[in-house]
């Protein structure tokens, strides 16, 4: 039997492939113009939306439990909800989030309470240079000052309470998210969960609030305003 000749591919001109690069290069510049003009247009309308923003905020501030039922009645938000989250959640002066460029800050304002002595708490999500010359996302947040005894994570270790760290009861919080984070945690893991929930509030609930705290979002609803899953900026 005979066997097929092969044949030999021809071999580009070093001309051939500079002109490609030089193409492709051509087009790079364009998009990475596009998403510059991109981010300034949204630059200028998020300025524009700022006072309505103020104004609802306004009203909200008026509404009981609101920030509270909205979390509630929100799928993806809802498990960032303890149980004694909904007293805590009556501190809330404000919640506000702000977007500059690629860059999320949620911030929320509270009354004085006796929970924690801050005055403002806040995580945000700001894209920064990396060392291979990209960009990378880094995560911070203000931490809570807890008063004694009020941490939902070492509920029975208040001032004084001799019980062991691993006897302490834990109880979920949404007020957890802003906690600086542990040592011994895995930071790649917390930087990509503040990654998703910073996002989904930005792009859902503060949207359109009003349609979490009034219940009127269902499941397919939330799946269709989410979109297609899309890898996110990698966090730091």
């Amino acid at each position: 039997m005979s066997q097929a000749k092969k044949q030999k591919t021809a071999e580009p001109t070093e001309a051939q492939v500079k002109a490609v690069l030089e193409a492709q290069e051509a087009i790079d510049t364009i998009d990475d113009e596009f998403d510059t003009k991109v981010l300034d247009l949204q630059e200028t309308y998020n300025k524009k939306k700022r006072p309505v923003y103020n104004e609802r905020n306004k009203v909200i501030a008026t509404i009981p439990n609101f920030w509270f039922q909205a979390f509630s009645n929100h799928r993806e938000l809802q498990d960032l909800i303890g149980e004694g989250d909904q007293e805590r959640f009556g501190v809330i002066n404000e919640l506000d989030v702000e977007e500059s460029g690629n860059d999320i800050k949620l911030i929320v304002r509270c009354k004085a309470n006796d929970f924690f002595t801050n005055k403002e708490i806040w995580k945000s999500l700001k894209v920064v240079p990396s060392e291979d010359g990209g960009t990378e996302t880094k995560v911070e947040q203000s931490g809570v000052d807890w008063k004694p005894g009020k941490n939902p994570q070492k509920s029975g270790g208040g001032a004084g309470s001799k019980r062991k760290a691993d006897e302490m009861d834990e109880e979920a919080s949404f007020f957890q998210l802003f906690e600086l984070p542990d040592d011994d945690g895995d930071e790649e893991d917390d930087a990509a969960i503040a990654c998703q929930i910073l996002t989904i509030v930005k792009d859902t609930l503060w949207v359109d609030p009003l349609k979490y705290f009034s219940g009127e979002v269902d499941d397919s609803e939330d799946e269709e305003e989410e979109g297609p899953e899309e890898e996110g900026p990698e966090a730091e």
